[in-house]
């Protein structure tokens, strides 16, 4: 940095240096896989991305009462998803892991 100087560029020369050594590691550790507790910061499993088809057949009501479920969550028992027509086997187990908390391999508590 160059405070004195009357140009911008040069003011604040080492500037462009920092801004691509955050560019430059910001992508190397964004592109880095780890597996974090919390799913939300996971990618989307294969029963997440399975159960996008389900909420695109839903309707603007069905939407708003599996939002109301998913912000009152945990439940202690899988509430009736009945209101939300047929589901295959896998997006049946991802609301449960989602509105339950529940977690391959993990009993509830």
């Amino acid at each position: 940095m160059l405070p004195k100087s009357k140009n911008w560029d040069r003011k604040y020369a080492s500037e462009k240096l920092a801004r691509e050594f955050a560019h430059k590691w910001c992508r190397k550790l964004w592109a880095t896989e780890f597996e974090h507790p919390d799913p939300v910061h996971n990618a989307p499993g294969q029963d997440e991305l399975a159960t996008i088809s389900l909420w695109e057949g839903l309707d603007k009501k069905q939407r708003f009462q599996l939002v109301e479920l998913a912000l009152n969550a945990p439940h202690d028992e899988l509430p009736d998803l009945t209101p939300f027509g047929q589901m295959t086997d896998t997006q049946h187990r991802f609301l449960n892991r989602a509105l339950c908390f529940e977690q391959p391999g993990k009993a509830h508590a």
